[in-house]
């Protein structure tokens, strides 16, 4: 990337992120949403182009062109600060090498031709959407406005004020508007038969469970349209079936990031009440679809620090890529808060793998230089609420964090924290 455009994200010039509720931004990581004279535009309200070309979003573009801050990237900026790849240096390197970049443009031709018609640009190449919260997993880390098992799960859902700052959504439904239920919105407008290839992600909830994420597949399919369509999205891997693999073949291309944590009891300890047998079964059929590209995305987190490298060698073993997404949200679920011993034997122990010359090396060495930057006294107030926070869900779901991660909670004892006992909302 040239020094000209060293704060140039391509995000704000390619993507629409639409939320289950109506909210438009740039991408899942913006932290504002695009408005207008203190109004939210929304698809329940306004046009594509009305919300893709808002004064909102030029004014996003001019400063990102001219080099100024944009506060709501503040997300993808703590992360670089932390040594990482960001959302959006991830997103923009990438399509600068030709990733979803046929023609081959470079950042100085995306941002001139901008500059050159005031900032506005013809449409959205990248579509991102959220289109319902189904799901069959209670992850530890999630929230039922993205899970709606978790939506009816009493203890957890207790635990989201202190957690997030997320609108409510207990079904699978959005929470307010129809807006995904537009057929003139969806396929006339937003996703309309193009030449020119673009982007579709779908968000769930598990979005291979979401009704709606399925109707619009299969739209796509039928009129032909998928097939100038790349199709990425997130999966669990519990529940992925034949007639979704026949419609997923349909499109241009397929990416697809399964959600895994660690490997079988440490992953359905997270991600309960995950199956490893499921997850083998529906990676398989995964991997036979045609133009795939299939990778493994961890959320880093303080359950599974130290059982990291275990989840990289079952990848390169089964010649499947390596990510992971280092956890901000909730706070007491952050490696930050660990104390710095622990911290440095996980990243110990990811510096020894990577010295193997293994393929998730070069991954695992900036994971470890990201554990290697945290706050030197991590935080004893968060650990506490992290304690009885599992103790909660422990107790609700019948299980046990010492049997699982005895090796986590050993290190905890040598450095002389002592684990409370004390639960919130779980009887």
């Amino acid at each position: 990337m040239s020094k000209k455009h060293d704060n140039l994200c391509v995000y704000p010039f390619l993507q629409l992120h639409l939320t289950s509720r109506g909210a438009a931004k740039p991408c899942c990581a913006f932290e504002a949403e695009v408005e207008e004279n203190g109004v939210a535009l929304s698809p329940r309200a306004n046009s594509v182009d009305e919300i893709w070309n808002s004064r909102f979003m030029k004014d996003v573009r001019r400063k990102m062109i001219a080099g100024e801050a944009v506060p709501a990237c503040g997300y993808c900026t703590r992360y670089e600060a932390r040594g990482l790849e960001s959302i959006g240096r991830r997103g923009t390197e990438g399509w600068a090498n030709g990733w979803m970049n046929p023609e081959g443009r470079t950042l100085e031709q995306l941002a001139s031709s901008a500059v050159a018609d005031d900032y506005r640009v013809e449409r959205p190449e990248w579509i991102d959407l959220h289109v319902g919260n189904a799901c069959n997993l209670k992850c530890r880390m999630c929230c039922g406005y993205y899970s709606s098992l978790i939506a009816a799960d009493p203890v957890h859902t207790a635990w989201e004020e202190a957690a997030f700052d997320l609108p409510d959504n207990g079904g699978d439904e959005p929470a307010t508007g129809d807006w995904s239920r537009s057929e003139a919105f969806v396929f006339d407008d937003l996703l309309k038969k193009s030449d020119r290839p673009r982007t579709l992600n779908l968000i769930g909830g598990e979005p291979t469970l979401v009704k709606r994420a399925r109707h619009i597949m299969r739209r796509l399919v039928e009129s032909g349209a998928a097939a100038q369509i790349n199709l990425s999205l997130t999966t669990n891997a519990t529940t992925v079936d034949e007639e979704w693999c026949e419609l997923a073949a349909g499109f241009r291309s397929v990416v697809m990031a399964a959600s895994l944590d660690g490997v079988d009891a440490v992953n359905h300890y997270i991600r309960h009440p995950a199956r490893w047998s499921d997850i083998e079964i529906s990676l398989e059929r995964l991997r036979r679809i045609a133009n795939v590209h299939l990778y493994i995305n961890a959320t880093v987190q303080v359950y599974n620090v130290l059982d990291i490298v275990p989840l990289a060698s079952w990848c390169e073993e089964h010649g499947l890529d390596f990510q992971y997404t280092l956890l901000e949200v909730p706070k007491f679920l952050s490696p930050d808060i660990l104390p710095v011993i622990i911290r440095r034997e996980a990243s110990k122990r990811l510096r020894d793998h990577a010295k193997r010359g293994t393929a998730s090396g070069p991954t695992l060495v900036l994971l470890a230089e990201a554990l290697e930057r945290g706050p030197d006294a991590g935080n004893p107030d968060l650990l506490e609420q992290f304690m009885t926070f599992t103790n909660d869900l422990d107790a609700s779901r019948d299980q046990d964090f010492a049997s699982t991660f005895p090796g986590l909670f050993h290190m905890l004892s040598m450095a002389g924290i002592k684990w409370v006992r004390e639960r919130r909302f779980a009887k």
